[in-house]
């Protein structure tokens, strides 16, 4: 299982409205939530996120379709300069998100009874989404709430085939860390 987490960008943030390179150096907003932690005195100095672009106008920021999904910006940075709610980051990759949900090396397999309590209830949707996609490619699901309610919000499943196994990235909120994890595909359950 590896870790990544959400950035959640206005209109105006560099990251979206500047063209992004490994090299690069930005400053991102701590809005409450991890980038608050990142940028406190004992930190990682390495980060990696999926930027999401916050409509103001609906409050929709994750996409509904598989193409839309994996097109979002997926960033690994290195933190250079902290001031508590902002730092300042330099780019070390920049990919899709799709590109580095399949890319990544996952070592082991899970199995949906050994995933963490925070997802124990949502078993019965990771097992419809790991059959739609076994039988189409791909499946997501994605939370109606329009703003996030409490901090250990599941926002998005994002379920897709490989040759060979089943991967699973659970969008979380901004304030706790996403995952990704595989399912070999004798071993869902």
């Amino acid at each position: 299982m590896k870790h990544f987490d959400l950035y959640c960008a206005v209109e105006s943030d560099p990251l979206l409205v500047e063209p992004l390179s490994p090299g690069k150096k930005v400053w991102l907003d701590g809005i409450d939530g991890f980038f608050d932690q990142y940028f406190g005195r004992c930190c990682p100095d390495q980060i990696r996120f999926v930027v999401l672009a916050i409509k103001r106008s609906s409050g929709q920021f994750i996409p509904n379709t598989r193409d839309g999904f994996e097109a979002l910006p997926f960033i690994e940075a290195r933190v250079v300069n902290r001031e508590e709610v902002r730092g300042e980051v330099e780019i070390t990759s920049v990919l899709t998100f799709g590109n580095w949900l399949t890319q990544l090396q996952l070592e082991n397999d899970v199995r949906l009874s050994d995933l963490p309590e925070s997802l124990k209830p949502w078993h019965s949707t990771l097992v419809r989404l790991l059959e739609q996609a076994s039988r189409t490619g791909w499946a997501i699901w994605k939370s109606s709430q329009e703003y996030w309610k409490n901090l250990d919000e599941t926002s998005a499943i994002y379920v897709f085939e490989t040759e060979s196994e089943i991967r699973c990235a659970v969008l979380k909120t901004n304030a706790v860390p996403s995952f990704l994890f595989r399912v070999n595909k004798d071993k869902r359950q």
